[in-house]
């Protein structure tokens, strides 16, 4: 110091904490000399500057998310004026001016719409393959199955393209193709597709959600179309239940999905069970939708179908003719609806005994299909299938015989080889040649529609029972007798189980029974069987 004064001075300066005048004078040192004598000034000072960069941040962001919701609006109006271009168009078709007076059909505009789609959204990705997935649905409701594969293909790659797997939109789309896949009969494509689907929404939305509710009944559709009514029966519970949590008790939502397992109970001839469900439904899809609606025709045919397996004919009747009736007002003449309900009419009207009756209204239902499908469908292979057995039972042989090799061939473009469903054109056949007393040419066959069913039918299932009790007649007629009992007794033990022992198919199991025994010699057996024993 140059002085007792000048230390005195800094002494005082740095007590006061001010800068001492002997230590370099730097920026950050006196820097932290003002911090530390101002400390609330500075801390004030530091909070309001803190909250300048917060706001000034904020602003740029809100300025960008709302250049970004200015974005998506022009985005979405974009896509909005984009559809309104394409329906503009599409709907062009049926102006007279240019379809020369010619009436269009939905179909036809479809047809336009999809090739609109493909040739003006190339550059629009996601609106494309919303649209595909659009169209196709629409092609999947009028049962053109067939048109709308591709599109829902596409529409799913495009969706996966855009947001890989797991996505809600490629879960959706997913779910699109699996109805249709199951609709064609190709259950084992659906199956995947239903599965993964599901996945998808239970990691996007947790273990119950109304989305995952839907993955749940489409997939318990497909496992009881399989055959495995028990997992089926599981998940149609479980999806009713979440519906029944997320939805009030009176919406459609839960109508449908008490409709579904109520179908399935039928099924099972758990009519106690399933006839209450059924016209709860009904009642509440009449309340949300009114009399006219396709849900309520689905409803009115899931209870007339109950009613005529219950065998209570008259109102069977009455529900029937007013599910065509509701069907043709809402859904037009050809529709596969329609023909569906016809052709289940029929199934009634013959046992009814009204025959003549039945085989007219399955013709009806069969030119419908006919015209819709233009060609090979699962659909009409049944249509086809069910009109033959009609024939048949009237002796028409040769006409049955037709007709089951038209079902067969309806079912080659869409079944596995192994597909249960096969079974039924193979077992008609051979049902005619057993009618002929040609028992050599209905053993094969039998057996090919035995083996079908065992693979992929519940031990319990009745059209395995039926097929098991053919071949044991069959056999039995060419003396085979040891192999005959085997297979007529569990026959009939699986019709007594599902059917009782009064009714008509146990009692037609008991009876070849009793012409085995007969032809076997082995009368005691047949008194064993009649007493209620058994072997």
């Amino acid at each position: 110091f140059e002085s007792v004064e000048r230390l005195a001075d800094d002494i005082q300066r740095h007590l006061t904490g001010r800068p001492v005048r002997a230590r370099g004078d730097t920026r950050m040192y006196r820097l932290g000399k003002f911090v530390r004598r101002h400390r609330v000034g500075v801390a004030a000072t530091v909070a309001a500057a803190a909250a300048l960069v917060v706001f000034a941040v904020a602003t740029g962001v809100q300025a960008r998310r709302l250049a970004v919701e200015r974005d998506a609006a022009t985005l979405a109006r974009t896509h909005a004026e984009q559809v309104a271009g394409l329906l503009t168009g599409i709907f062009e078709v049926a102006d007279p001016s240019q379809s020369r007076g010619e009436s269009v059909t939905a179909r036809e505009l479809l047809d336009e719409g999809a090739r609109r789609v493909e040739a003006e959204l190339a550059d629009q990705p996601e609106l494309q393959a919303a649209m595909m997935r659009l169209i196709g649905g629409v092609y999947h409701g009028l049962g053109l199955e067939s048109r709308a594969r591709p599109l829902l293909e596409r529409a799913l790659a495009q969706h996966r393209a855009l947001h890989g797997d797991e996505h809600g939109e490629v879960a959706t789309s997913q779910m699109a193709l699996a109805y249709t896949l199951q609709d064609l009969g190709d259950l084992a494509g659906a199956e995947p597709l239903y599965r993964d689907a599901l996945a998808t929404r239970r990691r996007l939305h947790g273990a119950e959600h109304p989305l995952v509710s839907e993955s749940l009944s489409g997939l318990a559709y497909l496992i009881e179309t399989q055959g495995d009514q028990t997992d089926a029966e599981l998940l149609f519970r479980e999806a009713l239940a979440q519906d029944r949590k997320f939805f009030a008790p009176d919406h459609p939502r839960v109508a449908g999905s008490t409709m579904k397992l109520a179908r399935l109970l039928r099924q099972q001839r758990r009519f106690d069970e399933a006839e209450p469900l059924l016209r709860e439904a009904l009642a509440t899809q009449r309340r949300h939708y009114g009399d006219e609606h396709p849900e309520v025709a689905s409803g009115i045919r899931n209870l007339a179908a109950l009613l005529r397996d219950k065998g209570e004919y008259a109102e069977a009747d009455t529900l029937f003719r007013e599910t065509i009736a509701v069907r043709r007002a809402t859904l037009g003449d050809d529709h596969p609806d329609v023909a569906n309900a016809l052709n289940s009419y029929a199934t009634l009207l013959e046992r009814m005994d009204l025959s003549d009756s039945a085989i007219s209204v399955s013709r009806e239902a069969i030119a419908m299909l006919e015209r819709i499908h233009g060609g090979p469908h699962p659909g009409l292979a049944a249509a086809y299938n069910n009109l033959a057995g009609t024939l048949r039972d009237q002796g028409r042989h040769d006409e049955a015989l037709a007709l089951y090799g038209r079902s067969i061939d309806a079912l080659e473009p869409f079944l596995a080889a192994d597909h249960p469903n096969r079974a039924f054109p193979k077992a008609g056949i051979a049902s005619v040649y057993m009618a002929q007393r040609r028992w050599p040419e209905a053993e094969p066959l039998l057996r090919e529609a035995l083996a079908l069913r065992r693979a992929a039918l519940p031990a319990n299932d009745r059209h395995l029972a039926e097929t098991l009790g053919d071949l044991g007649a069959c056999l039995t007629e060419r003396g085979r007798y040891a192999e005959a009992d085997s297979l007529l007794r569990e026959s009939h033990g699986i019709l007594i189980e599902s059917f009782g022992e009064s009714s008509s198919r146990a009692r037609r199991a008991r009876e070849r029974l009793l012409r085995l025994y007969d032809r076997w010699g082995k009368p005691e057996l047949a008194t064993r069987l009649l007493a209620g024993g058994s072997r």
